[in-house]
């Protein structure tokens, strides 16, 4: 069960890609990978008793540093997006 919950949540962000929508498939990818991680931020809090809006933008912004800081070490690597 948590492979398949891996596997799901790895292509969340490629599913924009998949659907050959341009150029514009890097902003569509962010937005919904976003919304995925607010969403499981927010489903979590069914669990622990906490806000639902915190929960989200909790996962949000852990989502968020981690995408920036792979980001940043790419980009220190020399890797390049085209």
């Amino acid at each position: 069960a948590s492979f398949l919950a891996f596997a799901f949540g790895a292509f969340i962000p490629l599913l924009p890609l998949f659907m050959h929508i341009g150029n514009s498939a890097l902003g569509y990818s962010l937005g919904l990978t976003g919304l995925a991680l607010f969403v499981i931020g927010s489903m979590l809090s069914l669990f622990t008793n906490r806000s639902a809006i915190v929960s989200g933008l909790r996962m949000l912004l852990i989502g968020a540093v981690a995408g920036g800081l792979t980001f940043l070490i790419g980009k220190f690597a020399g890797v390049v997006l085209n």
